[in-house]
Parts: C-alpha cells; sequence; structure tokens
C-alpha cells in the first residue's frame, strides 16, 4: 500500500466513481469524496482536484 495514495482525498465525480451507490452522490450530505485518483473530478488541466491532504 502507497501511503500517498490513501492519504489523499479528492473530490469524487459520480459518473466516474463505478464503485459507489449512485444515490449517495446525490444526498443533500452524501458522498463527495475519494481516495481512488481516477474517480476523482479534474480541472482544466485534466489534474485531480484534492478536497485535502492527510
Amino acid at each position: 500500500m502507497k501511503t500517498d495514495e490513501k492519504s489523499t482525498l479528492y473530490l469524487c465525480d459520480p459518473q466516474k466513481n463505478t464503485e459507489c451507490q449512485k444515490g449517495n452522490c446525490q444526498m443533500p450530505n452524501g458522498c463527495f469524496l475519494t481516495t481512488k485518483k481516477e474517480f476523482a473530478v479534474t480541472d482544466e488541466n485534466a489534474n485531480p482536484i484534492i478536497a485535502t491532504e492527510l
């Protein structure tokens, strides 16, 4: 396990996240973070948007 992958939280893109129950993303206080870079929302340069680094 790589430490940096599990300690970074990204903004989650529900359209990319195939592992999340889709209903959770649309809830008012639902899930909107992910530890997986491939499911992250990206900026204009296609870089994943980091919510927080632990």
